[in-house]
């Protein structure tokens, strides 16, 4: 059936074949609702009133310290009402993305990967979302990260029949943190939020034993993080207060697969393409800094939660 793409975990990923594929596990195949890809990360949620000392900071932190001090930024325009996907975006990855939200028909958030272009079917996950990404923008570099995750190679002809498993949102956060500020292969460490640019990956981790099977949470960003001046009107005008240790916020979109909408703004909340509300589309995260390295999210503008996984990190693609 040609224009089908669907892929199995462990069992080939020929383009009719379709098997559970959990965005967090290797071994999984239920379809239960994980929390990787729903952004919760409550077990280790901080809040403004948290001390300093229970702050956990990635290795990013270690690595942005060898480096040179980021140059004084140059003041950056509130977000106000900022459209989640630009109008020219900056790179092949992040036209994709936003081609593949827009065009759409249905969308379903499935730990399966079965996509139907010309039907316009989109389903997938987080993961399984960045896989089909990589794979129709950059067969190679989906190798580079699965030959880095212990998976076969024929994952990379996703598109084609082959045998292995997909990366997972942990797989991706693992290749990404051991990028550091360095280039490896196709793919560059981002270590400070200033150096972040349309089309650049953002992923982290679920702390251990927590959230079932699923490892974390991964995405495409489809512009550069704006400072907030204030919460999005649109979200009520919540006041989530100052973030916590001084840290700083940034407000960045995303285009990715979740069952857990990223505030009234998501454009998942209105679409009738998208089954229960679960699926492809975009959205907002507010990114937490701290000395220009993200170490922490909010789900959306208008969640006070403030997040501190034991992994997150930003990944460059060249080209």
């Amino acid at each position: 059936m040609p224009g089908i793409f669907a892929t199995p975990r462990l069992a080939g990923l020929a383009v009719v074949v379709t098997l559970a594929a959990s965005c967090g596990s290797s071994t999984s195949d239920t379809v239960d609702i994980h929390l990787g890809c729903s952004g919760q990360t409550t077990s280790i949620a901080s809040s403004a009133n948290s001390p300093s000392a229970a702050t956990p900071i990635p290795t990013a932190v270690a690595a942005a310290q060898t480096q040179p001090p980021a140059p004084t930024p140059t003041p950056r325009p509130s977000t106000g009402s900022a459209t989640p996907i630009p109008a020219a975006p900056l790179s092949p990855l992040a036209s994709e993305a936003g081609r593949e939200a827009s065009s759409l028909r249905s969308s379903t958030y499935t730990h399966d990967v079965a996509v139907d272009e010309k039907a316009g079917s989109f389903n997938f996950d987080c993961s399984g979302f960045v896989a089909y990404l990589l794979s129709k923008v950059s067969p190679a570099a989906l190798a580079q990260v699965s030959t880095f995750s212990h998976i076969s190679p024929a994952v990379t002809a996703i598109a084609t029949v082959g045998t292995g498993a997909r990366p997972t949102a942990g797989d991706f956060e693992a290749f990404f943190a051991h990028l550091g500020a360095g280039t490896d292969g196709l793919f560059t460490g981002v270590v400070r939020e200033s150096q972040i640019q349309a089309g650049d990956f953002i992923a982290w981790t679920n702390p251990p034993g927590t959230n079932g099977d699923d490892t974390g949470y991964v995405a495409v960003m489809t512009g550069k993080p704006l400072t907030p001046a204030a919460n999005s009107p649109s979200e009520g005008d919540v006041t989530c207060g100052p973030a916590p240790d001084g840290m700083m916020e940034a407000v960045v979109s995303v285009v990715d697969s979740t069952q857990t909408l990223h505030g009234s703004d998501d454009s998942r909340v209105a679409d009738p393409r998208v089954t229960n509300k679960g699926g492809l589309g975009h959205a907002q995260l507010v990114l937490l800094m701290r000395d220009d390295v993200v170490i922490g999210y909010r789900w959306s503008q208008a969640d006070c939660t403030f997040e501190f996984p034991p992994g997150i990190a930003v990944g460059h693609l060249a080209g």
